[in-house]
C-alpha cells in the first residue's frame, strides 16, 4: 500500500505541470474574429463571378458548323508505305537498323511504321527523318481512350510534326 502512495506522490509534480501547460495553451488561443463588414461585399462579388461563369458554361452556342467549312490541315504526304502502329513507351529509336547505332529519339504511344529489316522496323520521325525501332516493341494500333479507333498516317504538317488521322467508328 505504501508503494502505491509513493508512486502517486512522485507523479503529482508531472500532473501539475501537464495541467498548467494545458491551461496556458487554452488561454493563449485567440477568440474567433467577427466577420468584417467588407467580407459581405467580397461574398457578393464572388457570387456574381460564379453566376457569370455558370452563364458562360451553360451558354447555347448553337449547332456545330458544317464539316465542309472547317479548313483541312495542310500537310506534305509521306512517300512510301507507312502504317500507324502502337509501340512500347520509352524505347530507343536508332539511326540505323542496329542496336549499336546511336539513338535519335524515344518512342511513345504510336508511330508511322514502314518495312522491317533485320529485326528492326523503319519509322517515320518528325520532319521526314527516318529511324529504326526493334520490331518486338511494335504492336497493332490500339488507343487506350478509344479502343475501336482507327489510325492512319498522312504525312508531315508544316511544323514538321507527324500528322495522324485517328477516327472512331
Amino acid at each position: 500500500m505504501n508503494l502505491s502512495k509513493t508512486k502517486l506522490l512522485a507523479a503529482l509534480p508531472g500532473l501539475a505541470l501537464l495541467a498548467s501547460t494545458g491551461c496556458a495553451l487554452a488561454q493563449s488561443e485567440t477568440p474567433p474574429q467577427p466577420i468584417q463588414p467588407h467580407m459581405g461585399q467580397e461574398m457578393k462579388h464572388l457570387d456574381q463571378l460564379s453566376n457569370e461563369n455558370n452563364a458562360l458554361v451553360h451558354r447555347n452556342w448553337g449547332p456545330p458548323p458544317p464539316q465542309s467549312s472547317i479548313p483541312h490541315t495542310k500537310f506534305t504526304p509521306a512517300h512510301g508505305f507507312w502504317q500507324c502502329l502502337s509501340v512500347d513507351d520509352y524505347k530507343h529509336i536508332h539511326s540505323a537498323p542496329s542496336g549499336s547505332s546511336p539513338a535519335v529519339g524515344i518512342t511513345y504511344g504510336w508511330l508511322a511504321a514502314g518495312p522491317e529489316t533485320a529485326g528492326f522496323t523503319k519509322v517515320h520521325l518528325a520532319r521526314g527523318k527516318i529511324g529504326y525501332v526493334r520490331s518486338s516493341y511494335i504492336h497493332p494500333f490500339h488507343d487506350k481512350l478509344a479502343p475501336h479507333a482507327i489510325c492512319t498516317f498522312d504525312g508531315d504538317q508544316p511544323s514538321g510534326i507527324n500528322l495522324f488521322d485517328i477516327r472512331t467508328p
